[in-house]
């Protein structure tokens, strides 16, 4: 059982994401559990960033705090104060982040988030 956790975005630090991700992508990683590998982090897809086509082992939550992720195939967008889900080995994307602002989310896993799932 994870503990009760409380902490300020604010005062964190941007990391670089894992190298499953095209480089620019950075989180603050909010909680996490070493024994299940849940997950709760803001990520940062900076302005034109192109996320590609995948899946996760794990289902996740996405709410969009700041910008919009744009589903490069359908163009469906998913903007500020939207919400997102995708089950465990769900292929989503690719998305495109919008030139003229970045696109922070929170994400909640209820497993390791990576390796990614590729397309076949």
């Amino acid at each position: 059982m994870r503990a009760t956790v409380v902490v300020d975005p604010e005062t964190m630090d941007w990391s670089p994401c894992p190298d499953d991700l095209p480089p620019g992508a950075t989180l603050k990683v909010l909680s996490a559990d070493g024994d299940t590998g849940v997950v709760a982090a803001l990520v940062k897809f900076p302005a034109g960033y192109m996320e590609p086509k995948h899946g996760h082992p794990c289902g996740h939550d996405i709410y969009i705090v700041q910008g919009a992720l744009i589903n490069a195939e359908t163009g469906q967008a998913t903007s500020k104060g939207m919400y997102f889900y995708a089950p465990a080995g769900d292929i989503h994307g690719p998305f495109q982040v919008p030139e003229d602002e970045d696109c922070v989310f929170l994400v909640v896993t209820d497993g390791p988030l990576f390796p990614l799932v590729k397309p076949e």
